[in-house]
């Protein structure tokens, strides 16, 4: 009976996460273009890595991934953090407020990325419009120039990931024995060092959370990209994913594309590895 009830999920997981998964692992040692069918798959072994290796575009793709990641992590968790611990408080319309700050992680990301590109818009839109008024004269191309177009990828990254980052944090406060603040203000804990003594290693465990969850999800941001840029101008602002998406459903190359999945997979568990080692120097439970 328990295999039944399991049959769904199971039937789903093996489907849509291990088939894909294992298969990608299988063509990344291929040359497919899909097209040709099954009979056109061609074994080249390493030479998809090579290649792949060779590719400034992969670069430049790796590189973007760890400017947004540089950024929109540490900003986004103290943004998160901060809004948390002041909402934890005794303030009014507290959970109206929260619902507010909330409500952009749960909207449809391709159509908030529509409004993202709207509100960067050259030259009439909002953002540049608010700029105008200031007297600046030359208004930012925000879409044509290579060093200005990662902007709103980031922004749009930040303010969509806060309001997630906050209900954790909110829980994980609500969780902290209020013991541990009486005994340290009988030791003057109080005002910021009530804070940095008590609150921040008490919140450890969960900052940890959602630093991998967060480093893992700017490596796999993708949307945001397709709708705003499209990984321009040129390839300033490529994502890994988006490129395996462009390798495989444009230049129909599915081999290359499953190369540059399997690399991406690699980063990503190499940097869950290594936030899982150094946890333990930092992490207090």
């Amino acid at each position: 009976m328990a295999y039944v009830f399991l049959a769904p999920a199971l039937l789903a997981f093996i489907l849509f996460m291990l088939f894909p998964f294992v298969s990608s692992i299988l063509l990344s040692f291929t040359d497919w273009d899909m097209i040709s069918g099954i009979r056109g798959i061609r074994w080249i072994g390493l030479d998809g890595f090579v290649d792949l290796f060779q590719s400034g575009r992969f670069y430049t793709a790796l590189k973007n991934n760890l400017l947004i990641t540089a950024v929109c992590v540490p900003v986004t968790l103290l943004l998160s953090l901060v809004v948390a611990y002041l909402l934890n408080e005794k303030v009014y319309f507290k959970k109206t407020i929260r619902v507010l700050y909330f409500v952009p992680y749960i909207c449809n990301i391709i159509a908030v990325s529509a409004v993202w590109k709207f509100l960067f818009r050259t030259p009439d839109g909002p953002i540049n419009q608010m700029i105008a008024a200031m007297g600046v004269e030359n208004l930012p191309r925000w879409f044509a120039d290579r060093n200005l177009a990662i902007i709103p990828i980031i922004t749009l990254t930040i303010w969509t990931g806060l309001g997630y980052d906050m209900i954790i944090y909110m829980a994980a406060l609500q969780g902290v024995p209020k013991e541990l603040y009486e005994a340290g203000e009988m030791d003057g804990a109080v005002g910021v060092k009530r804070f940095l003594y008590i609150t921040l290693p008490a919140l450890s465990p969960t900052t940890y959370f959602l630093i991998v969850t967060r480093m893992i999800h700017s490596f796999q941001i993708f949307s945001a990209i397709k709708v705003i840029t499209e990984g321009g101008p040129g390839s300033s602002t490529t994502v890994l994913v988006y490129e395996i998406y462009r390798e495989a459903f444009s230049n129909y190359k599915f081999g290359y594309a499953s190369a540059n999945a399997v690399v991406l997979f690699v980063i990503i568990m190499a940097i869950t590895l290594i936030q899982q080692g150094l946890q333990k120097k930092w992490v207090t439970y």
